[in-house]
């Protein structure tokens, strides 16, 4: 699958808000290479909403609310925090760690979307947390394939609304 499935898919929004991102400077940023499939969902969509609940953290807003930079740093520590109190609750490993989970993206419930990390970014799959801990699940996709199969029905997630794909799907630009 590619980008270009979810394309069809989920309308485009009616502006952008990551009108020439700078990568390799976000990458550094960073201190990691991101996957490609996530700078060109960036690249194509901006910032904004999947469906009313999933948001993916985009390195073009400031707020640390929607930024990648900003919000990854909190969530790491605080899933850092939530592993030494409950580590059955929590039992990935954490960026930086070899294979940790990096976030990606947040849900409207209070969920969170991770990559879990590998060597190659190409290959780096998605871990959703539902809030409260204690409750995941793990796709062998990218995250635009994620997506993509989400809207197709393809897979359900237990951390999304049982009706998170049955209307015509829509992004809405987070300056809406």
């Amino acid at each position: 699958m590619s980008i270009e499935l979810l394309k069809t898919l989920l309308p485009p929004p009616r502006r952008k808000s990551n009108e020439g991102t700078d990568w390799s400077e976000v990458e550094k940023q960073l201190a990691i290479t991101l996957p490609a499939d996530y700078k060109a969902f960036i690249d194509y969509y901006g910032a904004g909403w999947i469906n009313d609940y999933i948001f993916v953290l985009t390195p073009t807003l400031e707020g640390e609310l929607y930024n990648l930079k900003k919000k990854s740093l909190i969530l790491i520590d605080r899933y850092k925090t939530f592993k030494a109190e409950f580590p059955d609750y929590y039992p990935h490993k954490i960026y930086p760690e070899k294979e940790g989970l990096f976030p990606c993206g947040y849900t409207e419930g209070g969920g969170h979307l991770y990559w879990e990390t590998c060597e190659d970014p190409e290959s780096w799959t998605i871990v959703i947390y539902g809030s409260g801990g204690g409750r995941w699940e793990e796709y062998k996709l990218s995250l635009t394939d994620f997506i993509t199969k989400l809207l197709l029905k393809e897979i359900v997630s237990k951390m999304l609304p049982e009706d998170f794909a049955d209307n015509a799907s829509e992004f809405v630009d987070e300056e809406d």
